[in-house]
């Protein structure tokens, strides 16, 4: 956020952190009463205000057990199967499994 002089940062785990009115702020309340605010100044609602931001998709986080002495050996399998799947490809046979 220093380096782009960004006002809202954010994380795919919805985790938002403001840059304004004070030093900063990461914490739910202050961004729904954000949300609040800005729903009533602008008297629009919230699918009129998201309608500028193209949609995202984003997958689930899988997390696969894998023993320690197994991890070199799983991260050369993920690198070659990537060389050969996009990973948009890849993503795309998730949304429908």
């Amino acid at each position: 956020m220093k380096t782009h002089n960004a006002l809202l940062g954010g994380e795919l785990s919805c985790h938002f952190f403001f840059y304004d009115r004070y030093f900063g702020y990461d914490d739910g309340i202050y961004a729904i009463l954000r949300l609040f605010e800005l729903l009533t100044n602008t008297g629009k609602s919230l699918d009129q205000l998201l309608a500028v931001f193209p949609h995202k998709y984003s997958s689930l986080e899988y997390r696969i057990p894998c023993p320690d002495e197994k991890n070199g050996l799983l991260s050369i399998v993920l690198q070659k199967f990537f060389l050969y799947v996009p990973v948009h490809k890849f993503l795309h046979w998730m949304a429908y499994e």
